[in-house]
């Protein structure tokens, strides 16, 4: 079936409905309406609501002993005497007081849903938002957008939908941050692909030399993160690494105050 895109465009295949956002727990994959796996981290206290994993009402509702307290908060091994049995009479407990089940919460159709989705890079609903009439680039309290969250993010695909249906790629959120200094605004575990993200901005007309309200550069943020890919792309794509911030530091100070030695020697050197 086809999906009609606001502005027009049509792109073949099903949609999924915002309903189906999180549609089983991120965390243990349980269904919605379905009881957590014991202590997963979404699951909350049915005594405080607090988060089951990390709330205090356990010593208080079993009575433990100090003694009993200090072999939870260790919690070596639960499979042996009397770690075993507290954890059986806390969920036991639990039970007793009605267990929270895991409860699915639809996807708005606003800008934070928008940039939820991008961030995650969740393509098909990103691409659903879009087509509930979410504009491209709808922005949140601090001004961030859709192609902010997904370029921080290195979601790729998402980055380039969104720049095929006219995401603006030189806007800028509360910090003067553009889409480029979010694509290397943080440590990456997969720099060639925080590289890829760099690029595609780069080849929409993203400015090289675009300054924050600090002074600072995407080469500048890249230096700080020690993104050696990224810093070698916009060294190439004609960044400056000569420019100064406000505190009067360059992309090299800035490597080398990190300690990002091979980022620092690229940048005054031009080889690794």
């Amino acid at each position: 079936m086809f999906s009609r895109f606001g502005n027009g465009r049509k792109v073949l295949g099903r949609l999924p409905e915002l309903s189906e956002w999180d549609a089983t727990c991120p965390d243990c994959g349980h269904d919605n309406g379905k009881l957590h796996e014991l202590f997963c981290t979404r699951e909350r206290c049915p005594f405080c609501g607090g988060q089951l994993i990390s709330c205090n009402c356990m010593p208080t509702v079993l009575g433990l002993r100090e003694e009993e307290r200090r072999i939870v908060e260790e919690h070596i091994d639960d499979s042996v005497e009397p770690l075993k049995r507290i954890l059986e009479n806390w969920q036991e407990a639990l039970n007793k007081k009605g267990r929270i089940p895991y409860r699915a919460m639809p996807l708005e159709p606003t800008a934070d849903g928008l940039i939820l989705a991008a961030a995650r890079g969740a393509l098909p609903f990103v691409r659903r938002l879009i087509a509930e009439g979410v504009p491209v680039d709808a922005t949140n309290d601090v001004n961030h957008t859709a192609l902010m969250a997904a370029a921080w993010n290195s979601q790729t695909a998402v980055v380039t939908f969104l720049l095929s249906i006219g995401a603006n790629v030189n806007r800028r959120n509360a910090h003067g941050y553009t889409p480029l200094h979010c694509s290397v605004a943080t440590p990456s575990a997969k720099p060639d692909l925080q590289r890829e993200c760099a690029r595609l901005l780069l080849d929409r007309g993203a400015e090289v030399a675009a300054l924050d309200h600090e002074g600072g550069t995407p080469l500048m943020s890249a230096a700080w993160f020690g993104c050696l890919p990224a810093v070698q792309l916009l060294l190439e794509r004609g960044a400056s690494a000569s420019t100064m911030n406000k505190r009067g530091q360059t992309a090299a100070d800035l490597a080398q105050q990190r300690g990002h030695a091979t980022v620092a020697r690229v940048l005054t050197t031009g080889r690794p």
